[in-house]
C-alpha cells in the first residue's frame, strides 16, 4: 500500500514538472507570422460543396435582416 502511494506521488511530481515549463514566447509582431491560408468553410473534406455559394449569400442576408 505504501509503495503504491509513493509511486503515485512520484508520478504526480514528474507530470507536474513536465507541465510547469515556461510557455513559448508570444509573438506581437505581425510581420513575423508565417503565411497561412484558411480552408473554405462551405466545402467538405471530400471536396463537395455544402450548398451552392449563391444560396448561402441569399440565406446570409436573411440571417442579417432577422
Amino acid at each position: 500500500m505504501n509503495r503504491r502511494v509513493f509511486l503515485v506521488a512520484i508520478l504526480s511530481l514528474a507530470v507536474g514538472l513536465v507541465y510547469a515549463q515556461d510557455p513559448p514566447p508570444v509573438n506581437y509582431d505581425e510581420s513575423k507570422v508565417e503565411p497561412y491560408s484558411l480552408e473554405d468553410p462551405l466545402v467538405y473534406c471530400n471536396g463537395r460543396w455544402t450548398l451552392p455559394p449563391l444560396i448561402w449569400k441569399d440565406r446570409g442576408l436573411l440571417f442579417l435582416k432577422a
